[in-house]
């Protein structure tokens, strides 16, 4: 969902007393005092009346303007929504190297947040690998430059030819990247994330097999 930005003209549309108590009849402050841009009707479908939210002739707050195409609805029937992500990741956050494994910060910079997640097992433990690119804000634009990875450097790797496989990633990925297909096998020497995308790779290596940058 996105807040609904209020405007002068929405004046009489304000239920929120903090925006009363700062002067709502101040222009200059009902953007920045209100809170109710956040408090609208949640948006479950695009074919209902008030997104399905009420039958009431007019709910308490506007919708936001962007009902029609963002909606638990049209979230559910994608399977590169946030909603559906989100529901993933919940799955992965279940799995043991998330909840009682370790962690180590491979790369940190302004642009790349980058760390690894394993059990305290040595044999058959499973490495994951999570990227971050965080340049920019929204969904990356055409004339947009990735970054370029090298994570057998980084890690570095006793297999130079490492490979991750793909379990997750942000739904600004496009069909056309490698990233995009779930399962894919990709080289950890070539990565390239647009501003704001991110993956989760499962490491087809052991702990020992690469080196841990020191505390």
């Amino acid at each position: 969902m996105e807040n609904l930005q209020y405007t002068k003209e929405m004046r009489d549309e304000i239920n929120d007393l903090s925006a009363f108590n700062y002067g709502i009849n101040d222009d200059s402050k009902i953007e920045k005092k209100t809170r109710d841009g956040q408090r609208t009707p949640m948006q479950w479908t695009s074919k209902k009346i008030n997104a399905g939210f009420t039958d009431a002739s007019k709910p308490y707050h506007p919708l936001s303007k962007s009902w029609k195409t963002i909606n638990v609805e049209d979230q559910l029937n994608s399977s590169s929504s946030h909603l559906n992500l989100f529901k993933q990741l919940v799955q992965i956050r279940q799995n043991e190297p998330f909840y009682s494994g370790k962690y180590q910060t491979i790369l940190a910079t302004k642009q790349i947040f980058s760390f690894i997640r394993w059990t305290n097992v040595k044999i058959s433990s499973s490495i994951y690998l999570i990227i971050i690119n965080m340049t920019g804000a929204g969904q990356y634009k055409p004339d947009d430059k990735p970054i370029d990875l090298d994570f057998i450097k980084l890690l570095k790797c006793k297999n130079k030819n490492a490979k991750g496989k793909i379990i997750a990633k942000s739904t600004n990925i496009k069909k056309d990247s490698v990233l995009f297909n779930e399962g894919n096998l990709i080289d950890l020497n070539k990565i390239s994330l647009y501003s704001n995308q991110a993956i989760l790779l499962l490491l087809d290596l052991s702990i020992d097999q690469i080196t841990l940058p020191s505390s």
